[in-house]
This record gives structure tokens, sequence and C-alpha cells, in this order.
């Protein structure tokens, strides 16, 4: 088996997708500046389909990272590569940035790594780094829990305060908050990184530990907003995660100032 193939070995992909991987493999190869080629995206995660385009990172020395968002030019697409009707989405890294990455990156951050495969490298450190972004943090699992399930109680309040001032803009906002936390309260509960927008449904779905039906009300709850189907939803979601209901109405107060209002003063993100 190839060094190419071995990295790519149990990932769902299709022939063009190799093609166009072994393609860009040599391409960044031809270039030298590169210390190695990191796969990511959808067909790394396992979410990838026929038409997806093919995500890499290219490693460069130390130092370029910084330099390149400077100019700014940290990223770059090939439409000449690919041997389908897609594109090559490229992005710069060096091992400085990869380490705060897996220090203190934010969950979108971390999860783009995470399950990414190595095409090459020359750089003998990169695997340990990438293992260490892609690892849980388990030990934050309760302040997270506590964190999220004040979110749900702040947002259901801001949904009876659009009610009870017809504002549309803070009522369609509430619900699309109150379906953000609970489903980061799921990615929470099962030890999963929070992967941005784009797959939040497809890894909440995923997720072994969560209410049978939740997806579905997700939908119902987008399509016919109400107040008692957002009172339900986080009061099952506390329910089948044994969150403290009371405690958590009494305290979302000062978790949602820390997290959220006062996020500038600790330079954090929920």
């Amino acid at each position: 088996m190839t060094e190419i193939g071995a990295a790519l070995e149990g990932l769902k992909l299709w022939p063009h997708h190799v093609e166009t991987i072994e393609r860009t493999v040599e391409r960044i190869r031809a270039d030298g500046a590169a210390l190695a080629l990191i796969l990511g995206g959808s067909l790394a995660h396992g979410l990838g389909t026929e038409g997806s385009d093919v995500d890499i990172v290219v490693l460069a020395e130390r130092g370029d990272f910084a330099r390149r968002a400077a100019v700014p030019d940290l990223t770059f697409t090939w439409h000449d590569v690919p041997t389908y009707d897609s594109y090559v989405d490229g992005k710069w890294a060096d091992l400085d940035f990869l380490e705060t990455v897996a220090q203190r990156g934010s969950d979108p951050a971390r999860w783009a790594f995470a399950g990414a495969r190595i095409l090459f490298s020359h750089e003998p450190a990169l695997a340990g780094v990438l293992e260490r972004i892609g690892r849980f943090p388990i030990e934050e699992q309760p302040a997270r829990t506590a964190s999220l399930a004040a979110q749900l109680c702040a947002w259901r309040w801001f949904y009876s305060e659009a009610t009870a001032k017809q504002n549309a803009y803070l009522h369609h906002t509430a619900v699309h908050h109150t379906i953000l936390n609970a489903s980061r309260l799921v990615h929470a509960r099962n030890a999963q990184f929070f992967p941005f927008h784009k797959w939040m449904l497809r890894t909440v779905e995923a997720a072994g530990d969560r209410p049978a039906d939740l997806l579905d009300r997700f939908d119902t709850l987008l399509a016919h907003p109400s107040q008692e189907r957002i009172d339900t939803l986080v009061e099952d979601l506390f329910a089948h995660y044994g969150i403290d209901s009371a405690e958590t109405q009494r305290t979302w107060g000062t978790h949602f100032m820390h997290d959220t209002e006062l996020a500038w003063y600790h330079g954090t993100e929920l």
C-alpha cells in the first residue's frame, strides 16, 4: 500500500477524490516549501458526498502562519487540480499555530483537525500535536454542562421577553440560540467538539446519548415556535442528562453574565 493509500484507509471516498488528493500531494511536494500536508474537511470526518471538495492544510515552517496572517494570505483555492467538477480548498498553518489550537483552540478549531489524515510529513511532532487537538477535555464536561444549561434558561427567558415586547427579531434569535445551545449540550455530554453550524445537526444526529426525537423537535420548533415547545424541550433535556432544573434556574443569570456578557473580559469563548 502506498503512503497516500495508507493515510486514506477507512475513509468513504470516490475514485475522483483519491485521484484529486494524489494530484494535490504531487503539486505540494513539487513546490518544496511544505513540511507536511493534512487532509481535513468533510472527507476526513466521514461526512463527504460524491461531490464534496477536498480540504487540505499545508504545514509550513514555524513563523509562517503569523507572517501570512499579517498579509493576509492564509487560504487558497485550486480549480485546476480536481478531476471532477469541484475544487481543492487549502489553508496554511505552522506548528506554532497547531500547538496553540491544542492548548486553547475553540471547539470548531479543534473539530476541524479531529480525524485529520496526514498525507505526508517531514515534521516528527505533527502526529502528536494532532492527537492532542482531537482529544476532548473530559475534565471540562461538568463546567460545560452547567454553562450550556444556563444558556438554555437564558434563551427561553429571552423568548418570553420577545413575546411580551412583540419583538420578531428576538423571537427568531431565541429559537435559534435554544437549538444551538441544546445541540452544544448534546456535544458536551457525548464528549464531542461543537463543529460549528454547518455540520452541527449531523453530529447531533450521530451522538449516542440524546433524546431520540430531538432532531424532529428542532424541526417543529423552527416551523412552529412557541414558549411551550421551548420550555418542554429544555426541561426534557435537563431530565435526560440529570441536570438540576431548579438550581440551574436559580443561577443561570450569573453563568450567562460570565459566559456571554463578560466573555470579552475573561478572554474566553463558551
